[in-house]
């Protein structure tokens, strides 16, 4: 991973991955309060012809955590 040439560049390659990782752990139930919104927002001001593509990331990475917590659950339970 490099950073660009000015010391308060944010790495770009790994913007996605990171909103991905961070929407599965905040809807797996561990307390990040706002931190996904705030990460949302400062990707949309950072590169707005991308916002919408990281709101869909986003939505993706909270639909995983989600159906991880239900398939646990599930598998706790018994049910498969």
């Amino acid at each position: 991973m490099s950073v660009g040439s000015q010391p308060n560049e944010f790495p770009s390659g790994h913007r996605p991955l990171g909103l991905l990782l961070l929407a599965i752990l905040d809807s797996t139930g561990l307390p990040l309060p706002n931190g996904l919104d705030a990460y949302l927002i400062f990707l949309a001001v950072k590169d707005p012809p991308r916002a919408y593509m990281y709101a869909a990331i986003s939505i993706a990475g909270s639909t995983i955590g989600m159906q991880l917590c239900f398939w646990l659950r599930a598998a706790e339970d018994g049910v498969f």
